[in-house]
């Protein structure tokens, strides 16, 4: 999974950075937000993945993760927004499906 923070630093009080930086180098990755706002995720590191989602998500930031082996991709931002894409049109019922249980329309 490619995981791009695309927004950071919008709410000075949530934004901890220095927590991020730490789930960060427990993978390699010693720079900073500005520098490498990207994650490269293997298989394996699913436990990293989600740490930095859930890390992006308390701090109000935004992302765009892609799965590696699909065209399948989601987004939210600091507003809560959430988006799910593909390049196929076999997410279409998926997406459809998901906001009938959920209750909203994209």
């Amino acid at each position: 999974m490619l995981v791009i923070v695309t927004e950071y630093g919008v709410f000075p009080s949530c934004d901890h950075r220095y927590l991020y930086q730490c789930v960060r180098a427990r993978f390699g990755n010693y720079g900073s937000i500005e520098e490498t706002p990207g994650h490269l995720m293997h298989g394996y590191e699913e436990e990293e993945a989600i740490a930095v989602l859930f890390h992006a998500a308390i701090s109000s930031w935004g992302v765009v993760a892609y799965a590696h082996t699909s065209s399948r991709w989601f987004a939210f931002d600091h507003d809560g927004r959430v988006t799910i894409g593909s390049e196929a049109d076999d997410l279409k019922m998926e997406v459809a499906q998901l906001e009938r249980s959920l209750g909203v329309k994209a």
